[in-house]
């Protein structure tokens, strides 16, 4: 009996501690502390690179060197994707292995320039080799695998991690499939190079500028037309719409007359047996019987023409 009682007591002073522990503790430490964890789902536990690109387990690890029997230098420039360092007895711009080399006026060199800057001037870094030996590309320039000082840091893949260069390797090399997945993570975040390019909008026209004119000219847009030639004044007696004077037929000539009367002396005429007047061929003058006759031949036997057929006229 006794033991149920001191059983019991236990009970009631854990619960006791609990409840002050609850109201010692701020509200969301209590809530994370009785709240189970969310499970990790399968294909996340067994393949980290489904994880999202911004999540650093899409990085894959890199087999870093041992760092000890390195020697430190000093970087003092970064230009155009190559580092110059100080060897103690002078400098060297040594080449990141794995990066393609910029072309000329490439866009994307400033800003890898300025990262690198920002990065590595005035840092110590550790410069390491091909791992079949050194290379060099065709400047005759060291190419090597640039680490950060002094935590490892590589560089070469960091820089392409971030967009701002691309991967490229004439022979494979150590990290080159590392790089290569770096380089697909970045184009898929778009970042530094893979950024979209914006959409340029259309250039609104320019309103035409007004030509510049002098006091007392006219504007230089308006076309002047030459004035209407004045109209010639009417002559008394003569009508304003006859035709020019040189589409006016000329008179008769002396030699047109000619020509007119003996176009008429060859013409054929038409008299009856008994008559004294000579006809057209359609004159109702004309009796039953007709002799053709020259006009000349007419006026030779004193005949005359008719007075309404008027032939010769």
């Amino acid at each position: 009996m006794a033991g149920a009682r001191t059983q019991s007591s236990w009970h009631k002073l854990i619960l006791f501690s609990l409840v002050v522990v609850m109201l010692w503790l701020p509200p969301h430490a209590v809530v994370y502390a009785i709240s189970p964890s969310p499970p990790i789902p399968a294909d996340l536990a067994t393949n980290p690179s489904q994880l999202p690109p911004s999540r650093p387990a899409d990085a894959p690890k890199l087999a870093l060197p041992d760092f000890s029997k390195f020697t430190a230098h000093k970087v003092l420039k970064a230009e155009s994707l190559t580092i110059t360092i100080s060897t103690g007895s002078g400098t060297e711009t040594v080449v990141m292995m794995g990066i393609e080399p910029p072309k000329l006026l490439d866009p994307a060199s400033p800003p890898a320039d300025r990262f690198l800057t920002n990065l590595l001037v005035g840092e110590s870094v550790y410069l390491a080799d091909h791992e079949a030996g050194r290379r060099q590309d065709e400047k005759k320039r060291r190419m090597v695998y640039v680490h950060r000082a002094p935590d490892g840091l590589l560089v070469n893949a960091e820089i392409i991690r971030q967009g701002y260069a691309r991967e490229q390797a004439e022979v494979p090399y150590q990290y080159q499939n590392a790089m290569r997945a770096y380089e697909g993570l970045a184009r898929a975040a778009k970042k530094g190079l893979w950024i979209d390019p914006p959409v340029a909008k259309a250039a609104k026209p320019a309103d035409p500028k007004p030509a510049e004119t002098k006091p007392g000219e006219p504007p230089k847009d308006i076309k002047l037309v030459d004035p209407a030639p004045p109209e010639q004044d009417a002559k008394p007696g003569v009508p304003t719409d006859m035709a020019p004077i040189s589409q006016i037929d000329p008179p008769a000539t002396t030699s047109d007359k000619k020509t007119e009367k003996s176009a008429k002396t060859g013409s054929t005429v038409y008299a009856s047996k008994s008559g004294t007047k000579y006809h057209t061929a359609s004159c109702r003058h004309l009796g039953k019987t007709k002799d053709p006759l020259t006009f000349d031949e007419a006026k030779k036997k004193g005949l005359t023409p008719c007075s309404e057929c008027k032939p010769g006229v």
